[in-house]
Formats: structure tokens, sequence, C-alpha cells
């Protein structure tokens, strides 16, 4: 059983930080293709990323997924990777041009990944769980349902509905940069402890060094004053950062990108 890393942040609310890192990252085996880095998803450099992100005419997420609506809370669970794997899967549909206030539940997922204990999971597990299981509406699994001992019918079914993704996994951070910046959600993993509670008026956190135990959706990549920050929606609440959002360096992943394995979701699948 992995030690789970825990603090109060800055609200005083217990977090516990539930992302495993690989044991050994060059024998791990996804069950997600590649990004390519061609085609319809090519390898992009960062001054075309640059180009790609200052168009005016791109879309914003903040405004497709509004803070009050789309940033969930774990509480003082471990379900990070569940509430990441949701949160992208919920920003791919809204992608898709799906219109309504469906919202994913991180909890639902986590809750089948668990072993039957809040002591975190794997990255990848969640992406799987969301291939294989689907995930529900929030409205049916709220973040205090993290055992499947609590899953009601109801909410087994309307995952039922929302079961299937098309993901990828990042061999680089540059493949993982130019995912987001083609216009898709991903998801990482971050280091948290006590700096991450540190930032200025940009809303950038201190960098917390060590091999990342924290799962994160990455909803896009953005230039400010000069640099490419990678755009995050935790799932700590709308009071942490703005409005749920941080701002993230190449800095913040030096540590967690070899130890996790990164990915990009570039669709997902709708059943009546």
């Amino acid at each position: 059983m992995n030690d789970i890393d825990q603090f109060f942040d800055a609200s005083g609310t217990l977090r516990r930080c539930g992302s495993w890192p690989h044991e050994d990252k060059s024998n791990f085996v996804s069950a997600f293709p590649p990004y390519p880095g061609s085609g319809d998803l090519p390898l992009y450099t960062d001054e075309q990323i640059i180009k790609i992100v200052t168009d005016p005419n791109r879309r914003k997420m903040e405004s497709i997924c509004p803070s009050e609506h789309y940033i969930t809370d774990q509480h003082s669970t471990s379900a990070c990777n569940g509430h990441a794997a949701a949160a992208a899967f919920t920003r791919a549909r809204k992608l898709r041009g799906i219109q309504d206030d469906w919202v994913g539940s991180g909890s639902f997922v986590y809750s089948w990944i668990n072993q039957g204990r809040d002591n975190g999971s794997a990255l990848e597990d969640g992406m799987v769980e969301i291939q294989e299981r689907g995930v529900c509406s929030l409205a049916l699994n709220s973040a205090s349902q993290i055992f499947t001992r609590q899953i009601t019918q109801e909410a087994i079914e309307d995952a039922l509905k929302h079961r299937g993704l098309a993901a990828y996994h990042c061999p680089t951070l540059q493949h993982f940069k130019s995912g987001l910046a083609a216009g898709h959600p991903g998801v990482a993993a971050v280091m948290c402890g006590p700096n991450w509670d540190v930032m200025g008026a940009d809303y950038v956190p201190g960098v917390q060094q060590g091999p990342g135990n924290h799962a994160v959706c990455i909803e896009d990549v953005v230039l400010r004053n000069g640099r490419l920050l990678y755009q995050m929606a935790n799932s700590w609440g709308t009071k942490y950062g703005k409005g749920g959002r941080v701002w993230l360096t190449d800095n913040h992943f030096r540590g967690t990108f070899p130890n996790h394995t990164f990915y990009i979701v570039t669709s997902m699948e709708e059943r009546k």
C-alpha cells in the first residue's frame, strides 16, 4: 500500500494527495496508444504553440466550463485520479459541442479503483475505468461517495451512457503540450505540498520538489508575459487559486513527468 501525502491547504481543509507514481515508468505499458505527433495530432514546437494559443479566435476554457459549475471538490479524500479523469471527460464532452450542464463524478470513478480503501490510485486507473465502466453525473454521486457500496443503480446506469475515451499517453512533455495546444484536455500529475498555496497575482503556485502525488486536469496552454503556461483545473473547489484554476510552468512537471504517464483526451463517447 502506498503512503498518502497530506497537508492542510490555505482554507484549512485537509488535502490527501492520492496519485501513485510508477515504480518504474520505463517498464510501464499503457492501455492507450502513444500520442502520434503527426497528422491531426502533430508535434508542435513552442514557437508554433505560441502562434496557436495567441489566435484571438481561440476558445477559452474558462468560458466553456465556468468555475462555479465545472470545478469540483474532492474534499479530504484521496480521489484526485477519479476527479482528473472525470474532468477531462467532461471537458472533451463540452468541446464536442454537447450543450448541457452535465459534470462527471470523480468520486464514482475513484470508487471502482480504490479497492475499498481511501488510499489513492494510479493515474491510468481512472482513465481505464471510464473506458470500461464509464462515469456518472456528479448529481448522482457526490464527492463523499467513494466506495462501491455507496453507488446507486441509477448512477451505474448513467455511467454506461458516458463510457469510452479517445485518449493517448504522451511520450514527452512536448507531446503533452502539443495536445493541449491542439485544443484537447489532458490528465497529469503534480507535486503538492506547502509551496502549493504560495502564489502571487499570476496564480502560479510554488514548485514543490518530488515525484508527484496529485492528479489534475490540464485544460489548456496559454501565453502570459512571454512564457507558455499550463492551465490547470484543480479538484479542491473554487476557493483554490482563481476560481479553482492555477497556471503551471514546465518546472512543475520536471519531477513528475518521469514518474507518471500523462494523457491527452481527444474525444469521448455518449450513449442514449
